[in-house]
């Protein structure tokens, strides 16, 4: 997706690289943040539901001090997204793409499919 993103960004006239790619819990696996390479975007991804992510968010400072060596990826994500910075960028996700699905779902009325499977549902859409 990042490449793909990256290449309409070039069509339309944008040569500035994608800096940060903000995804949310559908997203998080450990192979996905595993094989990120160093010339990859950094990645900051919802490790539970958009909900719980926020709730831990509010509740919780910032952490201090060095990463411990021993946090598994997910532990490290969730650090990552409990800084001021991570709180920050996380942020602007919802800013950017949660309207967009509140505008398909209550302005077209397209809250749900009426068919199943994903030529069916595609077809429908």
């Amino acid at each position: 997706m990042t490449e793909k993103a990256q290449e309409e960004l070039k069509t339309v006239g944008i040569e500035e690289e994608i800096g940060t790619e903000l995804a949310d819990a559908g997203y998080w696996s450990e192979d996905n943040i595993v094989n990120l390479s160093p010339t990859d975007p950094e990645f900051l991804v919802a490790t539970t539901k958009d909900w719980k992510q926020r709730k831990a968010l509010r509740e919780q400072g910032a952490p201090r001090g060095r990463i411990p060596k021993q946090l598994s990826a997910r532990d490290r994500m969730e650090r990552k997204l409990l800084t001021k910075r991570g709180k920050a960028l996380y942020k602007l996700r919802s800013q950017m793409v949660e309207p967009v699905f509140g505008q398909i779902k209550a302005v077209r009325g397209c809250g749900t499919l009426m068919r199943r499977g994903f030529e069916a549902a595609r077809n429908e859409w």
